[in-house]
């Protein structure tokens, strides 16, 4: 583990205002979820709500804008709105999310995450903390590599491109499923 990340010391990332949504649930029993890779919106339409009746704290942040923001600016805001929240955070990215989720990794010490079409080029650094990790996607060179890297079987998906439609449930039940089969309330 690399405990000096030169760079993120000397230029450090331009800190920026987030807008990040919520949906609580009454009893608070489970970590919560923080969803990125899509605006606040994608996320809040459905996901959140449904994350909150089923039991579950769930949050978005909407990634900054800009022409110069790479991979490490989005890596920093997840790890700086996740290091937020009440408790360790489940992180769940999807699309380009799961890059940045999958970068964060390396950061913040998350309960668990979930990579949904995670990239076929993920971070060399080591994930620091316990978490656990579900893939989802369509079959592919990029779920095989991922597979490979976290050392585990990806969860398959018949029709990927319905994951861009905030209103199918389908992906995010079952991912809600493998998380309460995996993490114990409290």
């Amino acid at each position: 583990m690399r405990v000096l990340r030169q760079r993120d010391w000397s230029k450090p990332v331009k800190p920026v205002a987030r807008e990040v949504r919520s949906a609580l649930p009454g009893d608070d029993r489970y970590p919560p979820l923080l969803f990125v890779g899509r605006p606040a919106e994608f996320f809040a339409e459905h996901w959140l709500d449904r994350c909150a009746e089923r039991g579950w704290s769930a949050y978005t942040v909407t990634p900054r804008a800009g022409r110069l923001v790479g991979v490490r600016e989005h890596c920093h805001d997840v790890v700086q709105v996740a290091a937020s929240l009440p408790r360790q955070a489940v992180l769940v990215g999807h699309g380009p999310g799961a890059r940045w989720a999958a970068a964060a990794l390396t950061r913040y010490p998350a309960r668990a995450a979930v990579l949904i079409d995670p990239p076929a080029r993920l971070p060399d650094e080591d994930v620091v903390g316990p978490a656990q990790v579900l893939l989802v996607g369509a079959a592919g060179r990029a779920l095989t590599k991922a597979g490979e890297h976290y050392k585990v079987t990806p969860t398959l998906l018949s029709d990927p491109r319905r994951l861009t439609d905030p209103s199918w449930l389908y992906p995010l039940e079952g991912l809600l499923d493998w998380l309460e089969q995996t993490i114990k309330p409290r």
